[in-house]
């Protein structure tokens, strides 16, 4: 049987009970739901989490963010793979047009999208860091497999914004810490010694 992945309804309820409540409130959530997805992009750029998509190289060219795209969440370059497996090294946008091979560049930026240039036309497989999409829907769901983690990172930081009354907000920082080192581990056994952490 899959691991069921958590949702927003279970990350605010396991809040919910660290603040001593027995449900989630009925409103006033839109706090804990802003810090929840904080912490979310908080561990998975802890973590470097990626993920890979086949994109289609046409005219040496490819819009990552548009209707050629298939990356709209794209932030940043780990690898570019050809069908052979062949790895493709990334060169500064300046030095393209002058260098051989298997090359490749990046251009454009976040408000105007990016584009992936490559010597040759064909399918690659592209490997990158990316922005998540925020939990907004109680059924929408976690994509850190490790849901205190998050909710320790949500909690810690509402505490400090209240001027951590209860005094308990370093140790679910320190709580968080500790769950991101041992999601770190389980991703080192699974997956080797690699540079990256794949996510899909």
């Amino acid at each position: 049987m899959a691991y069921a992945k958590t949702t927003l309804n279970d990350l605010l309820l396991s809040f919910s009970y660290r603040y001593g409540e027995s449900s989630i409130p009925p409103s006033g959530t839109e706090k804990r739901v802003y810090w929840i997805n904080r912490g979310i992009d908080y561990i998975v750029n802890r973590l470097e989490l990626t993920k890979s998509a086949s994109v289609i190289v046409s005219g040496n060219t490819c819009d990552l963010n548009g209707a050629t795209g298939t990356v709209a969440d794209f932030k940043s370059f780990i690898r570019l793979e050809d069908s052979s497996q062949n790895t493709y090294t990334l060169v500064n946008p300046a030095d393209y047009e002058a260098s051989e091979g298997t090359v490749c560049a990046i251009t454009g930026d976040h408000s105007s999208g990016y584009t992936l240039k490559v010597k040759y036309d064909g399918t690659y497989t592209l490997y990158y860091s990316f922005h998540f999409s925020p939990l907004v829907n109680l059924t929408d769901e976690c994509i850190v497999y490790d849901p205190e983690a998050v909710v320790a990172y949500a909690y810690a930081q509402m505490r400090l914004s209240e001027t951590d009354p209860l005094q308990d907000a370093s140790r679910n920082l320190e709580e968080c810490e500790a769950r991101i080192r041992m999601m770190s581990s389980d991703i080192n056994r699974n997956e080797g010694d690699l540079r990256f952490k794949s996510l899909y």
